[in-house]
Formats: C-alpha cells, sequence, structure tokens
C-alpha cells in the first residue's frame, strides 16, 4: 500500500449514540469515524494520531463509511478507521461513552500484531491551554477603547489649554476656546486685531533731552468691537528704495506704567492710547519711517 492511500480496520468500533459521522486526513488519508460531540468539543479541529498534524473535520466530512473510503481512494478490507483527538481541554482524560470495559472490548478485538486503539488521550496540563478556543472578550475590549477615549480627550484638552493663547489669535478658534474655558475655568487673553488699530496723529523730533535719540509721539485708536490687548508697536526707519534698514518694537512694558498695565488690562473699543517713545536717531541716511502693530 503506498504512502497515499488510506487506511481501515474493520475490527475497530467506537461506543457512540446517534448515527456515524467520518473524515479524512488531508496529509495521511487516513479515515476516522466521529461523533458529534467530538466536533462540538474541538469546534471542528482534530488532530490526526497516525501522523499527528491537525485539520478541518468539518471541510471533510461524510454522511457514511463507504462514501468517505470511496473519496479516500481506497477499499475497506485495506483502510483503517480510527478516533482522532478533537483539540479541546474536554479529550484528555477519556471519550465519552469510553471506559474499562470498552478498552479491554477493544484489546479483545484488536488484530494480531496491530496494537488497540485508545479512546484516552494523555495531554499535559500545561499543552491544554493551546488547545483551548480563545474566550470572547469583548467587555474588556469595550473598557480599553473607553479609557484609551479618555486619554485621548485629556491630551487633546491639555493641549488646547497650553496652546490657548496662540490659537486665541485665530478668528476661528475664538468662539470654540471661549466654550472651552467656560467650562473648564481657564483664562482667555485680550484678542488682538492689529489691522484695527488707527492712528490718530503721529509726531517724531529730536528728543529734548538725551543727544543722538528721537522721541515719538503717537495717538491711536482701537476701531475693533472688542477691548484689545495692549499693542506691540513697531517704528521702522527706511531708506531710499522703501526697504527697512533700523527700527525697534515697543510692548506694553516700554510705554505703560507697572501699576496701569495692572489695573488696566487693555484697550476698550473705541477708546484712544497716546504713547511716547524713545529711540536711538538713526542718521540721516533714512529719509522716512513707517509705523506696524501686533
Amino acid at each position: 500500500m503506498g504512502c497515499g492511500a488510506a487506511r481501515l480496520h474493520p475490527s475497530y468500533r467506537v461506543s457512540r449514540s446517534g448515527n456515524a459521522m467520518y473524515t479524512r486526513c488531508p496529509h495521511c488519508q487516513t479515515v476516522f469515524e466521529l461523533r458529534a460531540d467530538q466536533l462540538k468539543a474541538g469546534h471542528g479541529q482534530v488532530r490526526c494520531p497516525d501522523c499527528g498534524r491537525d485539520f478541518d473535520a468539518l471541510e471533510r466530512l461524510f454522511d457514511g463509511r463507504e462514501e468517505a473510503l470511496a473519496a479516500a481512494g481506497g477499499s475497506g478490507d485495506a483502510l483503517q478507521i480510527r478516533n482522532p483527538r478533537p483539540l479541546s481541554p474536554g479529550w484528555g482524560v477519556a471519550a465519552p461513552g469510553g471506559g474499562r470495559e470498552q478498552s479491554e472490548a477493544l484489546e479483545a478485538t484488536a488484530a494480531p500484531g496491530i496494537p488497540p486503539a485508545r479512546d484516552t488521550v494523555e495531554i499535559p496540563a500545561v499543552l491544554l491551554e493551546d488547545f483551548q478556543a480563545p474566550r470572547p472578550r469583548t467587555g474588556l475590549r469595550l473598557l480599553q477603547g473607553l479609557v484609551l477615549l479618555l486619554l485621548l480627550f485629556a491630551l487633546l484638552g491639555q493641549g488646547i489649554y497650553l496652546q490657548r493663547e496662540r490659537l486665541y489669535t485665530l478668528a476661528e478658534w475664538q468662539p470654540w476656546l471661549e466654550r472651552f474655558c467656560a467650562y473648564t475655568g481657564c483664562e482667555l487673553p485680550l484678542r488682538r486685531a492689529p489691522e484695527q488699530w488707527a492712528i490718530q496723529q503721529r509726531q517724531i523730533q529730536a528728543h529734548p533731552h538725551r543727544e543722538g535719540a528721537l522721541e515719538v509721539e503717537l495717538d491711536l485708536v482701537n476701531q475693533a468691537g472688542f477691548t484689545q490687548a495692549w499693542p506691540l508697536v513697531g517704528i521702522f526707519f527706511t531708506d531710499l528704495t522703501g526697504r527697512r534698514q533700523a527700527g525697534r518694537w515697543f510692548g506694553p512694558e516700554d510705554y505703560l506704567s507697572p501699576a496701569a498695565s495692572t489695573v488696566i488690562p487693555g484697550v476698550p473699543a473705541g477708546e484712544r492710547l497716546q504713547l511716547r517713545l524713545t529711540l536711538a536717531d538713526p542718521g540721516t541716511e533714512l529719509v522716512s519711517y513707517q509705523f506696524d502693530f501686533r
């Protein structure tokens, strides 16, 4: 008999209830007799006791013995039906319907020179974990997903809180940040609209008390419809080509007293801001000047 032929021993039978089913090992072509409880215990997965390989019995399931033997390509006299081991922790003690009487009957009816098949399979307990079907963990996964979602929201909120001053300069972020701080209790800086500062009057002249310095008087009006933060005022000198060659930025700490900046947080809508600034004289080579706001 070639290595690809299936085998059947007619003297081997397994005690069971209900109709028998048959399957065939795709590796060694051995035909097995199965019970429904065996298929259920292993979820259809069985291990061939002849070649030791695993396969899905449901893919090669036959209702009749002759049909299984015909599919295996052999005859009843040349084939051997064996009891497979399902991959389940329920198998490792004794097969249902088996017992001492059945084992003795198998030993008595086995053909000479052929070891009797056993319904018991001794599997170490540590290996049973590998045979167990994975248990659904829907609740655990749902909890993990919820915790991850909360962590993401916390991280997002922390980022918005740390960057709120910069984000508040963007018009599309302003209503969202106002709601965010109303809920969390954080403080938002005053808004800035540099293009809404209008120059009502300006004058640049030599400083009356400091040599090599200029004195700048500037009268501004907040034309925005809201209170603006104290502006950053830039004064720059340009050459004949219009390029900026000298200048500097002035912040609230340069033109306000510490008490004024604490008491008055910003400039209300429509209010005037009068500034007197001092800067170094760039010389006669620079012929024009510009104002800029931030």
